[in-house]
């Protein structure tokens, strides 16, 4: 079988990350005031306003029925969920990971 080695070119909304996972890992360096950590439950709100302020398609629904799906699904571990707090208090940016490989969101 003949691997295709060629990249296709990318789609217009297209965002393509690549990070070597070996020892040349650095830590990140964030703007001054802001800070990352993990997900905690009483950030469910804030996390839900934020996606639906980015993604603004109404896909999620409203958080009553957003937060069971995602607490409910056996792939999320909110180890994996990144958020960046602003030196307000606020959320900023969030990387939501889960426990497979397929990218949900």
């Amino acid at each position: 079988m003949h691997e295709n080695t060629t990249p296709r070119p990318p789609a217009p909304n297209d965002i393509r990350l690549r990070k070597l996972l070996d020892d040349t890992l650095t830590a990140p360096h964030w703007p001054e005031g802001f800070l990352m950590r993990t997900f905690e439950h009483r950030d469910a709100q804030a996390l839900h306003a934020l996606l639906e302020e980015v993604f603004d398609d109404g896909a999620d629904g409203p958080f009553d029925d957003w937060w069971p799906r995602i607490a409910g699904d056996a792939e999320f571990d909110p180890a994996l969920c990144f958020l960046v707090i602003d030196g307000k208090g606020l959320l900023a940016g969030a990387a939501l990971c889960w426990t497979c490989g397929f990218v949900k969101d």
